[in-house]
């Protein structure tokens, strides 16, 4: 009706060659007077202007129309034209928008939409595309399992950490499980952990989904080293302590942190230090001072900065090289950096712990010279006032060995604590400090 009414309106001004029409503002126009029907317009003649040309009722009416539109519109001046269109009332506007009926146009709509969606073809296939098919993941199966000891006698109270190694490494299935023979001796945790409980002996097997199975036989003993309960301090006690020391008390820390037993001690070891290296500038070429929170730092600055008070030191197996009283010398030192840094801190010298029996070394390293070298550091305590512990006589044998089912590197140097000689160290500390 629109384009219609348009070029209606463009014939006209080409046969008048008036403009006065341009004037007619055809946006103000409601938009739907197009869908009105004709009963509901006034028959008047200012509405004849717009309505004549949207009506056609039929081509002999249109024809008539359009001869009394062009000469109502070459009569009419500009004034009177803008009159015509300005005096219909808005109310009258109102209501045809008004009288436009709605479901005629909701149909409309319908229809429409119902075409247009009746080409539209759909932007997805209607069935999904079948999946890719791949080769299926090779499986790999397990073909060994073996323990990290096949027996070991465990004194009463004591804990082990058993552990499996499965081969191979890239194995589709890992999954084994757990079975106990004597539940009354030992207790078996989920991660492996045995616990003694009463003399007598056990057998642990692990057993893969495929049949595997590895065995560790367990012979519970009577403790070797009982620490009287009495005496014993509770662990919280070492939550203002700090641990100095080298890769033995790194044994210790890590023992910490699986199991606990001293608190919230906080540890600062470094492998391979001793009382002579722990006195080298931090630009030495080769210093192994230890690291604190990330920085590399002297012994006597990280005990200061830990806050701890009670400082805890076992160092000296890496100063075999030296004379004992050079070494000495060097922990009188390195003890009295520690004072003047932190005053009212006490001194706890813990003894070299020996060597198993079956490791004998080509230098001065050795439980003969470990023996003396502990008589010293017994001395310089009674004489500075400091608490001298001998761990050393807690994991020894009769021959002043370390007991072999304490040790962690039995195969290599023989002297590193495993998780029950860690056990030991604790509970004697435990029992020595109050």
């Amino acid at each position: 009706m629109v384009s219609i009414f348009a070029s209606a309106l463009s014939a006209l001004l080409l046969l008048s060659g008036c403009g006065t029409l341009t004037t007619i503002p055809l946006g103000n126009m409601p938009a739907s007077v197009v869908s009105a029907p004709e009963d509901t317009l006034e028959p008047d003649s200012s509405a004849q202007t717009v309505s004549s040309p949207l009506q056609q009722s039929s081509p002999a009416v249109s024809s008539e129309h359009e001869r009394e539109s062009s000469e109502n519109v070459l009569s009419a001046p500009e004034e009177e034209s803008s009159e015509n269109v300005l005096s219909e009332p808005e109310e009258k506007s109102s209501e045809n928008v008004l009288s436009a009926p709605e479901e005629e146009s909701s149909e409309t709509v319908r229809s429409e939409s119902e075409e247009e969606s009746s080409l539209v073809m759909p932007s997805e296939p209607l069935h999904e595309p079948a999946p890719e098919t791949s080769e299926p993941e090779k499986v790999v199966d397990l073909t060994d399992i073996s323990m990290n000891i096949t027996s070991i006698d465990l004194p009463v109270g004591r804990r082990y950490r058993l552990s499996c190694h499965l081969s191979p490494d890239d194995a589709t299935n890992t999954d084994f499980v757990w079975y106990v023979n004597g539940t009354e001796y030992i207790r078996l945790d989920p991660d492996g952990t045995i616990t003694g409980l009463a003399i007598g002996k056990a057998v642990i097997t692990a057993e893969t989904y495929n049949g595997l199975t590895a065995v560790c036989k367990i012979n519970v003993v009577e403790s070797l080293y009982t620490p009287d309960p009495e005496q014993m301090v509770d662990e919280s006690w070492f939550d203002n302590a700090v641990f100095v020391g080298d890769s033995l008390t790194n044994c210790l820390t890590i023992y910490t942190e699986k199991y606990g037993g001293l608190g919230n001690a906080e540890f600062v070891p470094a492998a391979g230090i001793g009382y002579h290296s722990a006195l080298w500038d931090l630009d030495t070429e080769g210093n192994v001072h230890p690291v604190y929170y990330g920085k590399k730092i002297l012994t006597e600055d990280a005990v200061q900065l830990s806050g701890k008070q009670n400082v805890f030191i076992m160092l000296g197996m890496n100063d075999f090289a030296w004379s004992i009283d050079s070494t000495v010398n060097a922990m009188r030192e390195l003890t009295d950096r520690i004072k003047y840094k932190c005053p009212y801190a006490n001194i706890y010298i813990q003894s070299v712990t020996p060597l198993i029996s079956s490791i004998h070394r080509d230098d001065d390293l050795n439980n003969g010279n470990i023996a003396i070298f502990n008589e010293h550091i017994r001395q310089f305590c009674l004489e500075k006032g400091y608490t001298y512990l001998d761990v050393a006589s807690a994991v020894q044998d009769e021959n002043g060995c370390l007991r072999d089912e304490y040790c962690l590197d039995s195969y290599y140097m023989g002297l590193h604590f495993n998780d029950l000689g860690c056990q030991v160290w604790i509970d004697y500390l435990r029992s020595h400090v109050g």
